[in-house]
């Protein structure tokens, strides 16, 4: 694995007590959608319906919040992409009825949103809290996500990734080290291509790019040597994208 990978993997998770912090009963539902701007639109006609996607949401009693995700630093290939609209719910649930609402009910909005976007590809995620920043949650509308795709080596999985994650904890626990930003881990659901061997996605989220600056800073501390030896063998992650993130509307 790549080192400058395995660093922000395992640093960042400083935060975290899989035991304490029941990481299970924090999962949400992920509704993404990758999509392009409509010939004469772009980011400035999106964010004029923030205001009715909040009104429809309130509405239709939805507990999701949407969410805009343009790249920063990522290589999109060929891709034509603008951004991926990304909605968060509580549940899978909330998910579906969602689902049903838009299908049913969105009418006139569902259309202004055709004429500004085409999304040609949507998938499904579960989200679980591995060491979130709920002050970050709560109050901020925008930052920044970092991406890494990871697979399971041979023989490794999910309870070998976890008491990595303890030791790691105890470790910088022990050092008294405070790191800033949230962790989360997101797993592959219905719509994933499959074609992308990903077992889950490391998701870091700073409030912009001079937190994650000095994060990157923290993760060269002379901690490397240990941070291997807990974490060797167990994945192989690919090079990290940077996205910026912004609050679109229709959270309740």
């Amino acid at each position: 694995m790549n080192n400058l990978v395995l660093a922000v993997f395992t640093i960042l998770l400083a935060h975290l007590s899989f035991a304490d912090n029941h990481a299970a009963s924090q999962y949400s539902a992920l509704d993404m959608y990758a999509c392009s701007f409509n010939k004469g639109k772009d980011m400035d006609d999106l964010r004029a319906l923030s205001g009715e996607l909040d009104a429809w949401a309130k509405e239709n009693s939805l507990t999701g919040s949407s969410y805009m995700l343009t790249p920063h630093t990522a290589d999109l290939g060929d891709s034509d992409l603008d951004l991926v609209f990304l909605d968060r719910y509580k549940s899978h649930e909330d998910l579906g009825l969602a689902h049903i609402a838009w299908s049913e009910k969105s009418g006139k909005l569902r259309n202004k949103m055709a004429k500004i976007i085409s999304c040609d590809s949507s998938w499904i995620m579960t989200g679980f809290a591995v060491a979130p920043d709920l002050q970050m949650e709560q109050e901020a509308d925008s930052g920044t996500l970092t991406f890494w795709r990871c697979a399971f080596n041979d023989g490794q999985g999910w309870s070998q990734l976890a008491a990595a994650d303890q030791r790691w904890l105890e470790h910088l626990k022990s050092e008294g080290i405070d790191l800033e930003g949230g962790l989360y881990r997101w797993w592959p659901g219905a719509g994933w291509s499959p074609q992308d061997d990903t077992d889950y996605v490391n998701v870091y989220v700073a409030k912009d790019m001079a937190m994650r600056g000095r994060t990157l800073h923290k993760m060269w501390s002379g901690l490397g040597g240990v941070r291997e030896e807990i974490y060797s063998g167990i994945s192989q992650c690919k090079y990290p994208s940077i996205w910026n993130v912004s609050a679109a509307g229709g959270s309740s």
